[in-house]
C-alpha cells in the first residue's frame, strides 16, 4: 500500500512533492515503530534482541564488505524449541551489517548481512544481499536463519543526503532485530530440514 501511495506521490507536481513524500515517511516510521516494538516484546534474554546504527549515506562515506560493518553484535532471545539443545536456553547469533549502496531515487540502500551462531566458527555463517527501502515493514520483510529464527532490517528516520549538513537534521539508522519466527504473523511454507525435523520427533 505504501509503495501504491508513494507512485501516487511521485506523480504529483513538483512542489507538493517534499511535504506529501515527508508526510508518507512519518506515518511509516510510526508504523515500523509498533512492529519493532512488538517484535522486541519479551525477545531479549541476557543480552540483546535488537541494535541500530546512523548511517552517513554520502558515496565517499559508505562502507563495503571488506571494511568496518555498520552493525557488529551478539543479539539473543529465549529459545522457544521445547526440547533445547543449547545452554541456557537461549538463540544467540552474531551478525555483521553493512550498508555499501544508496539509490537516492528510490529511497533503498544496499544492505549486506552475515550471521552465526555465537560459538560457531567463520565458515558456518550465512550471508544474504538485499535492497531495504523505507516502506519495508519488519513483520512483512523479514529473512529466515533457521526454523525458529528469524531477523529483519529497518531503514528509520531517512532523508536523502544533503551536500552539508544542517544541525536539526534527521539522521538516517538501521535497526537489526533478532526474533523467533512466532513472533510474525506471516506463515512461513515449510522447509525441508523443517519437514525432517518433525519427522525424527515423532519417531521418537
Amino acid at each position: 500500500m505504501f509503495w501504491q501511495i508513494g507512485r501516487q506521490v511521485d506523480r504529483e507536481p513538483e512542489k507538493k512533492r517534499p511535504e506529501l513524500t515527508q508526510q508518507l515517511t512519518r506515518i511509516a516510521d510510526r508504523v515500523k515503530d509498533r512492529q519493532i516494538s512488538a517484535l522486541e516484546l519479551g525477545s531479549g534474554y541476557h543480552g540483546k534482541a535488537s541494535t541500530q546504527a546512523d548511517l552517513d549515506l554520502r558515496p565517499d562515506a559508505l562502507t563495503n564488505e571488506n571494511g568496518n560493518p555498520n552493525i557488529d553484535a551478539d543479539l539473543s532471545f529465549p529459545d522457544p524449541d521445547p526440547f533445547p539443545r543449547r545452554e541456557g536456553g537461549t538463540l544467540t547469533r552474531r551478525f555483521k551489517v553493512w550498508i555499501t549502496a544508496h539509490d537516492a531515487e528510490k529511497r533503498r540502500v544496499w544492505a549486506i548481512v552475515r550471521a552465526r551462531s555465537n560459538q560457531g566458527e567463520e565458515k558456518d555463517q550465512q550471508k544474504w544481499g538485499f535492497w531495504l527501502d523505507t516502506f519495508d515493514f519488519p513483520m512483512a520483510n523479514f529473512t529466515r536463519v533457521s526454523r525458529s529464527e528469524r531477523f529483519a532490517l529497518v531503514l528509520q528516520d531517512y532523508e536523502p543526503p544533503k551536500k552539508e549538513k544542517v544541525d536539526g537534521d534527521k539522521v538516517p539508522k538501521v535497526k537489526l532485530i533478532y526474533f523467533p519466527s512466532a513472533r510474525v504473523g506471516a506463515k512461513d511454507k515449510p522447509f525441508i530440514d523443517d519437514v525432517v525435523s518433525d519427522l525424527i520427533h515423532e519417531r521418537k
